[in-house]
């Protein structure tokens, strides 16, 4: 699967306020998936809960790249998700780290220049997007994974909710 089929088909997903026009939403969804993940992996839940906060967190990748006109395979390097190279370290603070720095440039788009990205503000964006994209990498290295999986049961997950009418809403028992 290339890098934009997924981010197609996460985005035919994605219901909130003004989708095209937001980032916002999908910052602050990342964020909390960043949460999620890394809280997962501090305990002894099995891959398949890994996968599933992973994906979450891969499609508010996607969902950020689309909203600050960034096509995923450009941030992550290469235009196949099985292609994507890993990082030499595997470092959850990363993950953290890369969230804060794109909740502060939102942050600082909203206040200092009214919400209008500049190109320098969506560079930064798409630093930080790939660094996530890369430890997601290491995380399915050391969880015997792959990317591609994660993709996948993301979007089955998320065709599943979307034939039975429930993608608003919160929680997995939907």
């Amino acid at each position: 699967m290339e890098f934009n089929d997924y981010q197609e088909k996460a985005r035919a997903t994605a219901i909130y306020p003004n989708v095209g026009d937001n980032f916002v939403y999908p910052t602050l969804g990342l964020i909390d998936e960043i949460g999620e993940l890394v809280g997962a992996l501090g305990t002894s839940l099995p891959n398949d809960v890994i996968i599933k906060e992973a994906g979450d967190v891969l499609w508010y990748v996607a969902s950020l790249a689309s909203e600050v006109d960034l096509t995923l395979w450009r941030v992550a390097g290469c235009r196949n998700i099985k292609d994507i190279d890993p990082p030499n370290t595997y470092f959850l603070g990363g993950l953290f780290l890369s969230g804060a720095a794109i909740a502060g440039i939102v942050k600082k788009t909203l206040r200092d220049r009214d919400g209008a990205l500049t190109l320098e503000s969506k560079m930064q964006i798409s630093h930080s997007l790939s660094v996530i994209l890369h430890i997601l990498v290491m995380i399915c290295y050391h969880r015997e994974t792959s990317l591609l999986e994660i993709a996948e049961e993301n979007l089955k997950k998320l065709s599943d909710r979307q034939d039975r009418g429930v993608l608003h809403g919160s929680g997995d028992n939907r």
